[in-house]
């Protein structure tokens, strides 16, 4: 995941995400009150947000060989 933060003339700051560093086509954008301190603590929800919205695009993560459902991983 990537994103930018751009503060703006009318007190408010764009987040732009998209996470094209893990092969997947989505990207998003928020304008948030406030400045920049603002936008970057609001990164890790938005990331989560996108991420549960559009959980269909992201790769399903592989079981461990030999794993079987109901242990538990180290």
């Amino acid at each position: 995941m990537t994103y930018e933060i751009i503060k703006n003339i009318n007190r408010t700051t764009t987040l732009h995400m998209n996470f094209i560093d893990e092969n997947v086509d989505i990207q998003g954008e928020i304008n948030i009150k406030g400045g920049v301190e603002d936008a970057t603590s609001y990164v890790p929800f938005f990331e989560n947000d996108l991420r549960c919205n559009f959980a269909d695009k992201f790769p399903v993560p592989e079981m461990p060989e030999g794993f079987e459902e109901g242990e538990m991983l180290e």
